[in-house]
């Protein structure tokens, strides 16, 4: 978060309004390193389209890179490298298009109903 003052650019060296302001400067960061349309960033899980081998060759050094010199880390037990099928944010994306998870949509069938009467 930075600010225009009489003497130059300032920015804060802490959250100013604590942590309620956390998630929103979190996810600004994110995309200011991931600008690229292909690359999709939420929070701390990113997601990368594309239709072709070679779109994904160039996308995955990028998103390394972007990474590296932003200081960020990835887990490597989570993630998916040149998958056909990926679970991101409740929902099934594919060549098929974007489906929801049907583990969610499974949770919602068993949900139990309501056996109050009026």
């Amino acid at each position: 978060m930075k600010k225009n003052g009489a003497w130059g650019r300032y920015r804060f060296l802490v959250l100013p309004f604590g942590l309620n302001s956390a998630p929103e400067e979190f996810q600004k960061a994110m995309d200011e390193i991931y600008e690229d349309e292909d690359i999709n960033p939420y929070f701390d899980d990113i997601a990368l389209g594309s239709s072709k081998v070679e779109e994904h060759c160039r996308l995955l050094p990028q998103t390394l890179l972007n990474a590296r010199k932003a200081n960020l880390k990835f887990n490597v037990l989570k993630m998916q490298l040149s998958q056909t099928s990926v679970n991101y944010l409740g929902h099934v994306l594919s060549n098929e298009g974007i489906k929801p998870d049907p583990k969610k949509i499974r949770a919602i069938e068993e949900f139990a109903t309501s056996n109050c009467k009026d």
